[in-house]
C-alpha cells in the first residue's frame, strides 16, 4: 500500500478566528464548505451534523480546519503527553523573531525558545505554543547540520 498524506484536520471552536490566526502564520485560504445530513451523520459517527470546513494550505501540507456548528463539541482539555496528543509544527528561519512578534500579539508559549543539545536539529531552537483553542503549535528552527549548505 503506497499512502500519501492529502490533509492534517483540526476540529476548532470559531472558524473564522482560526483562519485569522493561521492565515496570520502565512498560511493561504484554498477552499472551505458546509456539510450536513444522514450521509455526514453516518460518515463522521455524530449524529445531528453541521460543519463547517476551511482549508489553509502552508506550502505542500493542508491544513482542514472544522468547526462543527452542530452538535457543538467539548474543549480540548490533553495534555502535550496524553495518549492521542499531537501538535503542528512550522520551520522558521529566526525563532527568536517569531517568538517575539507573536507574543506581542498575545499568543501564549509555554516557555522561550528552547536551544537544541543533541540529534539532528542540535544548535537549533524550539518552542511551543497554543493556538486559539489550547492545540499545541510547535516553531522549529534548524540547527547547522540540519540546515544544510547556505543557499
Amino acid at each position: 500500500m503506497d499512502l500519501v498524506v492529502n490533509h492534517v484536520g483540526l476540529t476548532v471552536a470559531d472558524l473564522d478566528l482560526s483562519t485569522a490566526f493561521y492565515t496570520a502564520l502565512g498560511g493561504e485560504v484554498v477552499g472551505g464548505d458546509r456539510f450536513d445530513g444522514p450521509h455526514m451523520d453516518r460518515g463522521l459517527g455524530v449524529e445531528g451534523v453541521d460543519l463547517h470546513v476551511r482549508m489553509v494550505r502552508f506550502g505542500s501540507v493542508t491544513l482542514e480546519l472544522l468547526q462543527y456548528a452542530a452538535p457543538p463539541g467539548q474543549p480540548w482539555t490533553g495534555r502535550n503527553n496524553d495518549v492521542g496528543a499531537s501538535h503542528l509544527a512550522f520551520t522558521v528561519e529566526d525563532i527568536h523573531a517569531v517568538h517575539d512578534a507573536l507574543a506581542a500579539n498575545g499568543v501564549e508559549f509555554y516557555s522561550d525558545p528552547i536551544e537544541i543539545t543533541t540529534g539532528a536539529y542540535a544548535g537549533g531552537f524550539f518552542v511551543y505554543a497554543k493556538d486559539p483553542d489550547g492545540v499545541t503549535i510547535e516553531f522549529l528552527q534548524a540547527g547547522p547540520a540540519a540546515a544544510g549548505p547556505a543557499r
